[in-house]
């Protein structure tokens, strides 16, 4: 499989990981810069600023253009987001055509509790108004939330070992009713009874429960 990565300062580290499969990256702002050089696939500049507000950085436009035309280049490409959601957001909305290119989102954000203050609720809350848009699309997602773990050593060993991960196709609510995007109440609602019931033309999403432990 071949992963489009986009990072930040927080997680850019797993490329070394990850470097024989990524054929690209872009580089997203929301936690800090850092210059990224000395690898052998493309890196684009990611978002400076969310959809809404202000990340206090230096506003440099996105990339945006640059990669959609290479994901466009691209076959059965996974997109794998491991920061705010503002670039894949932007990239659906604004170049819709890179969808038929990426065969599934994998996403480390949100929690399977209303667990506040923790890596994988950063993600989403840096840019509520994104990832409201970003779960709104009809995509082929496959979501790591917290709670199977907050280091990206889970987002790893899912992309080596998918099988070895329980997953299961459920409504993803993103509660953007809080006060503020300081108060981190972002939440993956698994209540699938009434979701099918009532919510049932809307979009679902693969979310990772947990993992597998193989017997010996």
């Amino acid at each position: 499989m071949k992963y489009f990565l986009d990072v930040d300062q927080s997680s850019f580290s797993i490329l070394d990981s990850l470097e024989d499969q990524v054929i690209g990256v872009s580089f997203c702002a929301c936690m800090g810069r850092k210059k990224l050089d000395g690898f052998s696939f493309p890196v684009f500049r990611g978002a400076s600023e969310p959809m809404l507000g202000s990340w206090n950085q230096t506003a440099e436009a996105a990339e945006l253009d640059q990669i959609a035309g290479f994901l466009c280049s691209e076959e059965e490409v996974a997109y794998v987001c491991l920061s705010a959601l503002t670039d894949p957001a932007e990239l659906i909305l604004f170049h819709p055509e890179v969808i038929s290119h990426i065969s599934r989102f994998i996403v480390s954000a949100g929690s399977l509790k209303n667990e506040s203050d923790t890596l994988m609720q950063r993600r989403l809350s840096l840019d509520p108004v994104a990832a409201k848009s970003f779960f709104a699309w009809d995509l082929k997602r496959v979501l790591i939330p917290g709670g199977i773990g907050e280091e990206d050593s889970a987002v790893l060993s899912y992309l080596e070992n998918p099988e070895s991960f329980h997953a299961e196709n459920s409504f993803v609510q993103v509660d953007l009713n809080g006060n503020g995007r300081d108060s981190v109440n972002l939440v993956i609602d698994m209540r699938r009874g009434w979701a099918a019931e009532l919510r049932k033309n809307l979009p679902h999403t693969d979310v990772i429960t947990k993992r597998i432990l193989k017997e010996s």
